[in-house]
């Protein structure tokens, strides 16, 4: 009973401290989570419909990876007895069903040891990728929001601040794209630098710990290139206000601790994800005409006032540079021009540093368009030669856009009069832009605009085909998309401008602005959220194939029109659709096309269909397009199986000469290995009796009993990493088995005579320190966050902070 009683008197007093301390914010977190609502409630736990446009990365990727961890979670599989000894839940760290098969915990997109991953794995697939999104939405929204209303805001400009965040273009249209990941590591971006400034500000651990703990989240969400760019615009964020903090050097160690802290909390995907890069085509960074694409295009700044100059529309394509969602800067007029008055509040020299911070960050994202700091950053800074998307940088800039405008509102709502300059220079500005579209709309622009889109064109940038626009209609009607979008972004500078002298007289109006900058980003998100029918997407076509081809039956197939839907149906295939795949299949796949295995990355155009090294790959069968159709052909009936024995090996280091050898028709693939070391045991060259029974398998791990009658190697079919390893079980006759590359890009397993039960298991690189790092990390700063008395002795805080 005084358990009970405690209990209660603890959840009372939890009530009333967030009731008495948090009661003015909570009615504008629910208008923020009200908003995301009215936007993803539709589909939200669908079945079938998720949003996104189709082609895009759900469409293409996405479902399929979470079809494969709502299979492993829930066990919905079709169970056969090789499979029985699975248990009940499996977290599969390797993915056998593309590429041959690579490391899935590696693969930092797969997010799977994200906390909202494990939640939503158990719900259907479509409903779990719409969740995220809304959650992911709503998270950004409420880290704005907090970190604004800790600056001191009202919280009516918080959550202005809070809409533009979520719903601007530098983060929604993101969900356009349905970039799962980005989604995840962007959300938790306001979260890291509130952490920083009240650790300047205070000099509390807690600060630390959240911005560090943000970042870990950043790190599980799945992209590292936000992570890290994250860390590069904190460290620029830093530099520039260190000048307010008190205690400067204390405050530098502490800025310094919060990275170090994050990858302890996050070392247990950090860890494997930096094991399986060392082993990825990302090895050594990405070539520089690779990492170079994709920086935002200067003329892109157009979009902060007319989101759909450059098309992207129903009507017209999207014809600028690059891609519309990561070049899309929009934050809603009314927005803009809050943030210019928020900018314009700060003394000079805070003026200055805002705006040095804002230019920082669009240098960045400007990438190879600025060639000589890009050369700089991409020779000079660590890892950053490993990312390409340098315009991913825009994010941040839409992210202290919004805190900007959150602190204009909140001027005009402490009563400061807007100044007639402001008002004059949106109704100037709006009307130029209102003459410029009705000029464009006229026959004499047709010249100019095609000059424009013709400069597109030659950058090789646009990635919109030249055929497009030779289609009855569409040059007429780019020009008038164009037109059009001026039109509207200058009508809606000139309405804010009207409203923002009208401010001056009646201050009530300022609420019509706030609505105006909130309707306006909502309609920009609202026309932003396609969805589509799972049930319709390529890969679904495939059903009635599998129903007669069982794919567990171990056969391979290049899937040249879904690669990544070979996860839906646990059909394994020897390509896909990102950055994970192994170097050293890569460079063995770019072989068969008769390109230069150096020049290996993540994409290649399979045009070459070589039967003999397919066939060692097990491929069996290609999927490719007829009509609207996908039509499957069988390729290399006498594909390999997954194990077989050899006895007759020959030792090559080198993997051109490895190549060639396995190119040669006069090589027997199913007699003869390659190998890059000699074996131990040394098969004997003679004929052996064996037998392969498979007691056991799950994604990661093939329990096996082998007999021979002499010594002899097992060869598996699937992709050797330095990480899959052999375990002698009771009842073997060898004591170690060694996992050795065969074939430059499989596995052998030397064995000696007599009978063999091992079991072949995919053990991460630094998975288990990780682990262990991550939860003593966790553990520490608890105890830390629990005990003033030990932050005291470890002087983390000044006595009067506590």
């Amino acid at each position: 009973m005084n358990k009970m009683k405690r209990l209660w008197a603890w959840i009372v007093a939890a009530a009333q401290w967030v009731w008495g301390g948090y009661h003015a914010h909570l009615p504008w977190c629910a208008g923020l989570f009200a908003i995301v609502m009215s936007l993803f409630c539709w589909h939200l736990f669908s079945k079938d419909v998720v949003y996104s446009k189709p082609g895009t990365d759900v469409y293409s990727q996405y479902i399929y990876q979470q079809h494969f961890l709502h299979a492993e979670a829930t066990r919905d599989l079709p169970m056969t007895p090789a499979w029985k000894e699975i248990p009940p839940f499996n977290l599969p760290l390797w993915n056998p069903y593309t590429y041959g098969g690579h490391s899935f915990v590696g693969d930092s997109q797969a997010a799977l040891f994200y906390p909202p991953t494990w939640f939503v794995s158990f719900l259907p697939p479509t409903a779990a990728i719409n969740v995220l999104m809304a959650f992911h939405t709503f998270v950004i929204g409420l880290g704005l929001y907090m970190w604004a209303a800790w600056r001191g805001l009202r919280p009516a400009a918080a959550f202005v601040g809070g809409v533009l965040a979520m719903l601007g273009g530098t983060y929604f249209m993101h969900v356009y794209a349905g970039h799962m990941s980005n989604l995840g590591s962007m959300a938790w971006a306001p979260f890291v630098f509130w952490g920083i400034d009240g650790w300047m500000r205070s000099h509390r651990f807690k600060w630390i710990v959240l911005a560090a703990g943000a970042a870990a989240l950043q790190i599980y969400a799945g992209h590292a290139q936000y992570a890290y760019y994250t860390a590069i615009t904190a460290g620029v964020y830093s530099l520039i206000f260190l000048w307010q903090a008190e205690r400067r050097m204390a405050t530098v160690l502490g800025l310094l601790a919060i990275y170090p802290l994050a990858a302890i909390f996050s070392a247990m995907q950090l860890l494997p994800s930096y094991g399986a890069m060392m082993e990825s085509v990302r090895a050594g960074g990405a070539g520089l005409e690779f990492a170079k694409m994709f920086g935002l295009p200067p003329e892109n700044l157009l979009t902060t006032i007319a989101p759909w100059f450059y098309g992207g529309t129903e009507k017209v394509m999207y014809w600028g540079r690059c891609y519309l969602w990561e070049m899309q800067l929009y934050m809603g007029v009314a927005g803009l021009a809050f943030a210019a008055f928020g900018v314009g509040g700060f003394k000079m020299n805070d003026r200055l540093r805002w705006i040095g911070l804002l230019a920082a960050v669009l240098l960045l994202a400007f990438g190879s368009n600025v060639s000589a700091l890009y050369n700089i950053l991409y020779k000079m800074v660590p890892f950053y030669s490993s990312f390409r998307g340098a315009s991913k940088f825009v994010f941040f800039a839409g992210l202290f856009g919004s805190l900007l405008a959150a602190m204009g509102v909140n001027r005009l709502l402490n009563k400061e009069k807007p100044g007639v300059g402001w008002g004059a220079a949106w109704l100037g500005l709006g009307a130029c832009c209102v003459l410029a579209g009705i000029w464009m709309g006229t026959d004499g622009a047709l010249d100019g605009w095609k000059s424009i889109l013709n400069s597109m064109i030659d950058s090789n940038e646009s990635y919109l085909h030249k055929n497009y626009w030779v289609q009855s209609g569409v040059m007429e009607a780019g020009v008038a998309t164009s037109a059009l979008a001026l039109r509207i972004g200058g009508g809606l500078l000139m309405v804010a401008g009207a409203l923002w002298l009208a401010a001056r007289k009646v201050p009530q109006v300022v609420w019509a602005l706030c609505l105006m900058a909130v309707v306006d980003v909502y309609i920009f998100a609202y026309k932003n959220l396609p969805s589509f029918k799972v049930s319709e997407i390529h890969g679904m076509q495939l059903q009635e194939f599998f129903a007669k081809n069982d794919p567990r039956s171990g056969y391979r197939a290049l899937n040249l029109i879904a690669p990544m839907s070979g996860m839906m149906w646990r059909s394994e295939g020897i390509w896909g659709n990102e950055p994970s795949v192994l170097k050293r299949y890569s460079e063995f796949m770019t072989f068969t096309q008769g390109l230069d295995p150096d020049g290996a990355t993540q994409n290649l155009n399979i045009t070459r269909i070589d039967q003999r090294l397919f066939g060692l790959l097990r491929c069996r069968f290609i999927f490719h397009p007829e009509g609207n159709n996908i039509k499957a052909t069988p390729i290399a009936p006498e594909a390999m199986g997954r194990f077989y024995i050899v006895s007759n090996y020959e030792v090559m280091k080198s993997r051109d000469e490895i190549f060639k050898a396995l190119a040669n028709p006069q090589f027997d693939l199913k007699q003869k290995v390659i190998l890059e070391q000699e074996p131990n045991p040394k098969p004997e060259p003679q004929s052996v009796e064996y037998t392969v029974r498979l007691l056991g398998a799950s994604t990661d791990q093939w329990t096996l009993e082998v007999t021979c009658n002499r010594a002899t190697m097992l060869v598996m079919t699937d992709p050797w990493s330095r990480d899959w390893r052999a375990v002698t079980l009771p009842g073997s006759v060898q004591t170690n088995y060694d996992v050795l590359p065969a074939n430059y890009i499989l596995r052998a397993i030397p064995l000696a005579q007599g009978r063999h039960v091992f079991r072949i298991e995919y053990v991460p690189w630094g998975l288990a320190t990780g682990k262990k790092a991550t939860f003593a990390g966790i553990a520490f700063a608890v105890c830390l966050l629990a005990f003033p008395s030990w932050r005291k002795k470890l002087r983390i805080e000044p006595p009067e902070a506590e």
